[in-house]
């Protein structure tokens, strides 16, 4: 059986957007919501290290990115957790449910609302965005409105969601820089509606499956990630914080075949 074959299959969002997932292996599911500047594909790596320990990954290309639909003029969080939940439904009971960054938050949200998970791991969620808003925020948009994405993505990656200076010339160099260029206005969307979305966040405490909380071990103590995560982890009764040794926030892309071991673990 070639667990590593790559099936695209489109759902209908509940407001007839199309979402498409890559499904990768079989078995017990695991559902990977990606973050900001990402789509499914940067996933796939860890989805065919999960598919080789004998799971089935759906991946979802979140709105935004094609071939799924736009985020659409009403988009928000809630947008999010409705397509989430339009994909754990089609699922079923006891998946695992991870969630990376602003994925992570999307993976909380809807856990709040069900109880028919199996298991919960988040990434790193963003869940301070007071970190992210205010003048860069706006900076962003403003560059992007222009067309000049790269200035928009080096405020993002400089004045956000800071990458430290000494990694910022080959980040900028790398293949990686370029396939998020595209990203860029999903991004500003998604960290703005998460902004506002912070008077609404519920108390984690009350999520029915305790998460693993997995944590970059290079960004304890370094904001915007690293405090957050282990607030969260501390906050709720049974969850676990796991570090992810010599990583930041791109294991995904760095260690898959770690991240994937942290995940089934």
């Amino acid at each position: 059986m070639n667990t590593n074959r790559i099936v695209e299959r489109v759902l209908e969002a509940a407001d007839g957007t199309p979402l498409v997932q890559r499904i990768q292996g079989h078995g017990p599911a695991v559902v990977i919501v990606h973050g900001v500047l990402a789509d499914a594909c940067q996933w796939d790596e860890v989805a065919g290290a999960l598919a080789q320990r004998g799971r089935r990954v759906v991946v979802p290309h979140r709105r935004g990115r094609a071939p799924s639909g736009p985020l659409g003029p009403d988009y928000d969080l809630r947008t999010e957790v409705h397509d989430l939940r339009c994909i754990l439904d089609e699922v079923g009971p006891g998946a695992c449910l991870v969630g990376h960054s602003y994925g992570g938050v999307i993976a909380l949200h809807a856990a709040m609302q069900r109880e028919d998970l199996g298991r919960l791991v988040v990434y790193e969620p963003l869940l301070d965005p007071r970190s992210f808003g205010g003048p860069p925020l706006a900076k962003a948009q403003a560059l992007a409105a222009r067309g000049d994405l790269e200035g928009a993505m080096l405020v993002l990656v400089t004045e956000i969601s800071p990458t430290p200076p000494e990694l910022l010339p080959a980040y900028r160099a790398s293949g990686l820089w370029q396939s998020q260029l595209r990203f860029v206005r999903a991004a500003i969307a998604e960290i703005a509606a998460t902004e506002r979305a912070l008077p609404r966040s519920p108390d984690w405490s009350s999520l029915r499956v305790p998460p693993r909380v997995l944590l970059g071990a290079l960004n304890e103590g370094h904001e915007p990630f690293g405090p957050s995560a282990v607030a969260l982890a501390e906050s709720i009764p049974g969850a676990r914080l796991v570090r992810l040794e010599g990583q930041r926030h791109l294991a995904h892309v760095d260690a898959p075949a770690r991240l994937a071991s942290a995940i089934l673990a």
